[in-house]
């Protein structure tokens, strides 16, 4: 997933090259931003996903930064990392 997410921001900004990718195409459509949304939930004993009632969704994401990564065995998740997006609208 980390190298899904970092491929996707160097292909918006190359920290190599210093290229930049056009925020529209040809078709008037962004090849580099994408929809996510996101519900919140719980989990029941079997460990299905029982969404509830809040949803949010967000239009043109893009990755504005992808944070390296620790090792962090204490909160019982062997590898943490942070994306922070930027997005145009919010509903």
């Amino acid at each position: 997933m980390y190298k899904a997410f970092t491929l996707w921001q160097d292909s918006i900004v190359n920290p190599v090259s210093g290229g930049v990718a056009p925020d529209v195409s040809e078709n008037g459509i962004s090849l580099i931003r994408i929809p996510i949304t996101i519900t919140s939930g719980t989990y029941d004993i079997e460990g299905t996903f029982i969404p509830t009632t809040q949803v949010w969704s967000f239009t043109g994401c893009w990755p504005k930064e992808v944070g390296g990564f620790t090792l962090d065995n204490q909160s019982g998740d062997p590898l943490l990392t942070s994306v922070r997006f930027g997005y145009l609208s919010m509903r």
